[in-house]
């Protein structure tokens, strides 16, 4: 993590290789002092020891054998991305002309307005809407990706529709 620097790296380094169980759980409290002092922002952040010791085991890969008054984290689950929030599966008639949308956050909904022309996979982003993140205040930004559903059944009148709008781009 480069925001502790390569000296806290080199000294995580370190823990790894003392044998001594009692002396390096005292050397990793050490550690963690240090990595409080040079990230005071954090001390406002809910959790701080915690995400100190998240932290510490990170840097280390995993591999460090030390005791945490927290769950120590593991490597699989570490990196796991959230779930998608759940979509409401309504279908907006004339999408291509622009809409307005309600999209679930975690504090409820939230309006956003798609744009006319919009394309498949543009990012929306809400500024603040997201998780709390690792030593940032506030929150963070929650981003929504368009998905667009094709149909996979049209009328023979619908197929003449999207013909003639074909050729209308000619």
């Amino acid at each position: 993590m480069k925001e502790y620097g390569r000296h806290v790296q080199r000294m995580v380094e370190y823990l790894l290789t003392i044998e001594d169980r009692a002396k390096r759980q005292q050397q990793a409290q050490g550690v963690i002092e240090l990595m409080g002092f040079l990230n005071p922002h954090l001390k406002n952040v809910e959790d701080f020891k915690h995400k100190l010791w998240d932290h510490l085991f990170f840097i280390s890969d995993f591999k460090l054998d030390v005791d945490s008054p927290y769950p120590i984290p593991q490597k699989e689950t570490y990196k796991l991305k959230p779930d998608p929030l759940p979509y409401p599966k309504r279908h907006p008639k004339y999408a291509h002309l622009g809409k307005n949308l309600e999209v679930p956050t975690l504090e409820g909904f939230s309006k956003i307005t798609v744009e006319p022309g919009s394309q498949p996979n543009t990012i929306i982003k809400l500024k603040g809407k997201g998780l709390q993140g690792r030593g940032f205040r506030g929150r963070g930004d929650q981003y929504v990706r368009l998905v667009v559903n094709i149909p996979k059944k049209l009328s023979k009148h619908q197929k003449d529709l999207l013909k003639d709008l074909e050729d209308s781009f000619d």
